[in-house]
């Protein structure tokens, strides 16, 4: 078994040029999204049932008890004669074994009616060990009676005899000797009675009787796997095949706790190190865990890694079972007590066992759930103070932002039954086990469970049986409030099954029960995945068009970390924050993975990315073709799977997380204005406008499991894949069952019609962003089949998480225009021009700035240059300058105004020395990073050129953390400036609250007599870490730009942030209102501060992306996976405005 583990790749990818680590004046990027923060493990208390009942070798109970309740009596819980004490020095005793002739051998000896016996239909796997690898398989001849050795062993392969009660037809039993073959099973033929042996066909695993074909064996599903993945021929098993499924499942499954162990072991050991586990059992009475007290809990929660997960597998493997009942209401109790723990050695402390620090400093974001699995119904002893707590109010929480919540009776959790398992849940969910910490639990927007305090959240599990009512519609009724009858648990065993469901519904966890160990394993691993998942995004927003007909809308990346998964929702623009048109994820997991058109380029052709299509070296770094298949979406060999052959990770969603690459629409071609300009193939774009206005809408997006997607903007499905081929030699750490995360293609794209090759084309242009050193192009002329043109990489080219430009050159060539990015070869910064036809390099031009160079408080600083603005200073649709910020504060510009590539270069020098035009320091004089690029507009007024930018830094892990002063500038563009002290000061003079939320106002000012102003992100003097970096954009008269303020606290990533407007050319506030702040309809005096002072900005309480202008309609996405609408006044009538560009 091929199981991948992220250290494996490691040397591959130094080998191939790849590092994992980069130089150490590099800027050392964050290999995942810092708005995520550290991640959170979850306490997690695995209790396991250990009654007497799991010892039995027949499930489920109906059958166990067919010839009566009386245990003493007549019933029927063997199948082979056993060693005393298997299961702890308190079972049952070896009594009432089932013989293997006749009719009750039939009945008990089928799958059909046993669902505990050997099923050919299922692969028999060993137990897992901590490390996710498999014991050994056992042995047919001599078969362990315990996996773990100690209690001897049975040979399988031959008669025994032995001495046991056996059982015989009417439900007695008679004490005697008998001689059996042992690998025997009894396929039910659907011809007559149940009970009839005649109705059977009796298999005995012998070398005479093979092969073994059909019986389950023949499935085979629509993925084209099937159910025996340990037979060579399908269907057609082998003596040895069959022999030794059978002394697994008989060594490792053949009771229920063997079974479960096994699903249970499976489950977890396909799970990383991000939990924190502890382990309980049902019937485990009170003792001192961790110094306090405490019943159910046999290991407190613990981080899942080293001597501490081989203590919880040496638990769940070895723990004695007593001959006991099913107390699973005390068990829950018990849980919720040990959660309710207040000290630092308890589940909530930052080192739980062994923790001495202040009770303060433990997280208020952390989540606790306990997972209750029983075979049974639940009966003994009620807990105390417990009464009908789902039909009562619980207490009013309060969170540090948002509105409070109080849980009051209503359906589907409400019933009129007091003291039932669902009350327990219930107790533990609406009361807050931590009174002392701050509510901060997260809530996803789209979770079914709204509790941000500290609560328990119950998941159970059945085994083997089954109640009155559909889980999936008990769930579905949380969200329509739709009455569920639950019965009185008391009354039947039916409804004690029902209230396993009613608790998972009443704490918002979750339900399943499996009658096989497959599904058990595989359900269990769902869950575990449930558990980790939290869901966030830092992707911009894209709006399909400029106007505001009916079908236009809005399209937004998300990502859910801990998993990595991703989607890409589609929204209509009047239902934006409610229900998506479609979810691209939820598409693309149910569609065939081998119908998915994935493209990658080699040798310079495109091809299909299949196995086959791969040369030598490909397949090296690929692996294997399963691993191939898994990238493009086969999940038949993810861990929870426990195929032999290949352990990949388990995956929650085909589609990776969209972490910072902003969606693209590609329709019809755009307006572009190119008719003011002179060109001679301009007859030839109105003809090209014309053919294109019916192609179909695709939206363009990368994702972080490896590709550039193109999904249908009107339905969400998936059209086209491409892999760049700089990522094939990483892909394999996809599967990898220890993936933490990686970036792929995160960047940003844009699109441009050019004209090359004598025809107009619409080519996409994107790069890997922080995913590597490459930039592609893609013809999108046809934007359901893209064509892959070229790819582009230079050693001077680092990790750009900027927007690559187009624009026509003066010598009459189209060219990529952009900054070559952070961590080149030598840390400089630099401009690229690329041509767009060839993919070839016309020209770098190097600033020289670079590594060594200091900021005036003796700091070292890397650099590289970031997103890159174009200016038409004629009015010929080319390209006459360049402008760009770089890592280390310089504002640049670059002069192409010549027809002669020899004469581009910077427009500041020094002799031969390229001069910026500003740099760009706070008072304190350290430099400020320039991130988010820089913006270029004319004043009406007086004509004058003008640069707007904003600095700060949100690359690394370090930047959160940082309160360095940042500022947003606006400089005059006719001679290099020196200093901030050319420039006029402008302040945030004003924040407070206005209508439920953050309100600032920056001072007013006339017109600028210096060379520009600045406005310190500073209130009152006080550094909170606010930055910006996103471009300024001018929207109708006003400039408007997005500030995050990251939180350190680590359960509060998220952090807040504002949208700011101001007038661009005084960069004081404008003379009235921008924002609808008080969100009554209309921008009025209503919306002023006090003193009717316009508001300058608006506040959120996540960090903000870069919002997008849709008329009257500002839409922010926040950081939270949230988007919030707000009425504007733009001063424009309709429409997306920007300012005079001449850039695709």
């Amino acid at each position: 078994m091929a199981t991948l583990k992220s250290s494996q790749l490691y040397c591959l990818i130094a080998s191939l040029g790849l590092g994992l680590s980069v130089a150490e004046a590099s800027v050392a990027i964050s290999n995942m999204p810092l708005q995520t923060g550290s991640a959170v493990e979850p306490n997690i208390l695995f209790i396991i049932d250990d009654s007497g009942s799991m010892m039995w070798e027949t499930m489920p109970d109906q059958l166990t008890t067919h010839f009566g309740t009386d245990l003493n009596n007549r019933y029927a819980m063997w199948m082979f004669p056993r060693v005393a004490g298997l299961f702890g020095s308190g079972d049952y005793n070896n009594t009432r074994v089932v013989r293997f002739a006749g009719n009750t051998a039939a009945h008990f000896r089928s799958p059909r009616n046993n669902t505990m016996y050997y099923n050919p239909a299922f692969t028999y796997q060993p137990w897992s060990n901590a490390d996710g690898t498999l014991m050994a398989n056992s042995t047919p001849a001599a078969a362990l009676n315990h996996p773990l050795g100690g209690f001897g062993s049975r040979n399988l392969t031959a008669n025994n005899t032995q001495s046991a009660r056996w059982i015989n037809e009417d439900g007695t039993h008679t004490s005697e000797s008998q001689t059996f073959f042992p690998a025997v099973y009894y396929h039910y033929n659907g011809s007559d009675h149940l009970w009839l042996e005649s109705s059977y066909e009796r298999v005995e695993i012998r070398p005479a009787n093979a092969p073994f074909s059909g019986h389950g064996r023949e499935v085979v599903y629509a993925d084209g796997t099937r159910n025996r993945t340990d037979c060579a021929v399908a269907n057609a098993c082998t003596y040895e095949e069959e022999i030794q499924n059978f002394a697994n499942w008989y060594t490792y499954h053949r009771n229920r706790l063997f079974a479960s162990r096994g699903g249970i072991g499976r489950a977890f050991a396909s799970q990383g190190e991000n939990l924190r586990v502890g382990y309980g059992t049902i019937n485990k009475g009170s003792s001192t865990i961790d110094g306090v007290a405490t019943r159910t809990v046999v290991r407190g929660v613990r981080r899942f890694a080293g001597a501490d997960r081989d203590a919880f597998f040496h638990e769940l493997y070895t723990r004695p079972v007593p001959a006991q009942g099913t107390p699973l209401r005390l068990a829950l109790d018990g849980a919720g007590q040990y959660f309710s723990r207040t000290d630092s050695r308890g589940p909530w402390g930052l080192n739980p066992g062994f923790g001495t620090e202040p009770t303060i400093e433990h997280l208020t974001c952390r989540q606790s759930f306990s997972i209750l699995m029983s075979d049974g119904y639940w009966n003994g002893t009620t807990p105390s103070g417990i009464g009908n707590q789902d039909n009562s109010n619980g207490p009013l929480h309060s969170r540090p932002e948002g509105d409070p919540y109080q849980y009051t009776p209503k359906a589907p959790f409400a019933d009129g039954h007091s003291n039932t398992l669902a009350d327990v849940a219930m107790k533990y969910w609406k009361n807050d086990l931590r009174p002392d910490l701050d509510n901060r639990v997260p809530v996803a927007s789209d979770s079914i469970n709204p509790a941000f305090w500290q609560h328990m959240v119950t998941f159970t599990v059945g085994l083997g049986v089954q109640g009155s009512i559909d889980p999936q519609e008990a769930f579905a009724a949380i969200d329509t409030e739709t009455f569920i009858e639950w019965d009185d648990p008391t009354t039947s065993n039916a409804a004690k099954i029902d209230d396993m469901l009613h608790a998972a519904v009443n704490s918002r966890g979750g339900f399943f029960s499996a009658n096989d160990p497959d599904t058990f394993a595989k359900e269990l691993t769902e869950v575990l995945n449930n558990i980790q998942n939290r869901q966030g995004s830092a992707s911009n927003l894209a709006g399909t068009t400029t106007s505001l007909e009916t079908d236009q809308m809005v399209f937004q990346g998300r990502f859910r970390s801990g998993e990595w998964s991703g989607e890409l929702w589609g929204y209509d623009v009047d239902a934006i924050g409610s229900e998506p048109r479609w979810k691209a994820g939820e598409r693309l997991n149910n569609r065939n993975w081998q119908s998915r058109n994935i493209q990658f380029l080699s040798g310079g052709e495109q091809k299909a990315f299949i196995w086959d299509n791969l040369n030598a070296t490909q397949k090296g770094w690929l692996q294997s073709q399963a691993l191939v298949n898994f990238i493009r979406g086969d999940r038949s060999f993810e861990a929870r799977e426990n195929k032999p052959e290949y352990k990949f990770r388990n995956r929650v969603s085909i589609l990776g997380d969209i972490a910072h690459s902003s969606p693209v629409y590609v329709a019809e071609p755009e307006n572009r204005f190119y008719d003011r300009f002179q060109w001679t193939e301009l007859n030839d774009y109105r003809t090209f406008v014309q053919q294109n206005r019916n192609r179909t809408p695709v939206v363009f997006v990368g994702s972080n499991s490896g590709m550039l997607h193109g999904f249908s903007a009107e339905t969400g499905e998936e059209l086209f894949a491409y892999i760049p081929s700089q990522l094939l030699p990483k892909l394999s750490a996809l599967a990898a069952t220890d993936y933490f995360h990686e970036y792929y293609v995160d960047g940003n794209a844009s699109v441009s019609d050019v004209f090359i090759g004598g025809q107009w084309r619409s080519v996409l242009v994107g790069s890997l962003g922080r995913g590597g050193n490459m930039l592609f192009a893609l013809d999108v002329t046809n934007p359901a089949d893209p064509k892959v043109m070229w790819e582009f990489s230079d050693a001077r080219l680092g990790t750009m998480v900027g927007k690559p430009v187009v624009g026509r050159l003066n010598d009459g060539n189209w060219a990529v225009i952009t900054g070559n990015g952070y961590n080149s070869n030598n840390h400089k910064a630099g401009l690229f021009l690329i041509n767009v036809q060839t993919g070839s390099l016309i020209k770098y031009i190097d600033t020289g700035v670079g590594q060594n160079s200091l900021d005036s408080s003796g700091r070292t600083l890397s650099n590289g240059l970031s997103q890159v603005e174009t200016w038409d200073d004629d009015n010929d649709g080319n390209v006459n300058y360049v402008f760009a910020g770089d890592y280390q504060g310089n504002v640049w510009k670059f002069d192409l105004s010549h027809s002669n590539e020899g004469q581009w270069r910077s427009y500041y020098r020094q002799g031969s020395t390229p001069l910026p035009l500003f740099t760009a320091e706070n008072d304190e004089g350290i430099r400020q990073n320039i991130l988010g690029g820089v913006s270029v507009a004319a004043d009406p007024d007086t004509g004058k050129r003008w640069v707007f930018f904003g600095t700060g830094s949100y690359l690394s892990n370090d930047d959160p953390a940082s309160t360095d002063v940042q500022s947003w500038y606006g400089l005059i563009d006719d001679g290099q400036i020196t200093s901030r002290a050319q420039l006029t000061e402008r302040k945030i003079t004003e924040q407070s609250l206005a209508s439920g939320r953050q309100v600032r106002a920056i001072e007013s000012g006339d017109a600028v007599t210096n060379k520009g102003w600045y406005i310190d992100l500073m209130v009152n003097g006080q550094k909170e870490g606010e930055r910006i970096v996103n471009q300024p954009r001018i929207i109708g008269r006003a400039l408007v730009v997005n500030s995050i303020i990251p939180d350190t606290d680590i359960c509060n990533p998220g952090g807040s942030g504002f949208v700011m407007a101001i007038d661009p050319f005084k960069g004081g506030r404008l003379a009235r209102n921008f924002f609808d702040v008080n969100r009554d309809g209309s921008v009025d005096d209503g919306d002023m501060m006090s003193g009717d002072v316009p508001v300058s900005g608006v506040g959120f309480e996540s960090m903000t992306g870069e919002p997008l202008f849709m008329g009257s309609t500002m839409v922010t996405p926040l950081a939270d996976a949230e988007i919030v609408e707000d009425l504007v006044d733009t001063g424009t009538r309709r429409g997306r405005v920007s300012w005079r560009e001449m850039t695709n």
